[in-house]
């Protein structure tokens, strides 16, 4: 079918669009610390206490490589609240 690409191209174009805004749209990073618990309705909502959220979180794998990584804060940025 010769012209395909040309035919795809406007569908194309409108997804990267549509992707492009919804990343647009994505609400910002909570932090998860001792003192955003307290405040933050999200993380009330997501974990049942400060301790709750350290064990959670001291679970993840992907947590503490990121702790590991350069450029983090460090495992005690987000280990312990």
């Amino acid at each position: 079918m010769s012209g395909y690409k040309k035919s795809l191209r406007p569908a194309v174009i409108r997804a990267i669009d549509h992707v492009v805004a919804l990343v647009d749209t994505l609400p910002p990073p909570l932090e998860l610390d001792g003192r955003s618990y307290g405040s933050s309705a999200e993380l009330s909502a997501y974990f049942a206490s400060v301790d709750h959220m350290n064990e959670i979180l001291s679970r993840d794998a992907e947590m503490r490589a990121w702790q590991k990584s350069p450029g983090s804060a460090g495992p005690n940025a987000s280990s312990r609240c």
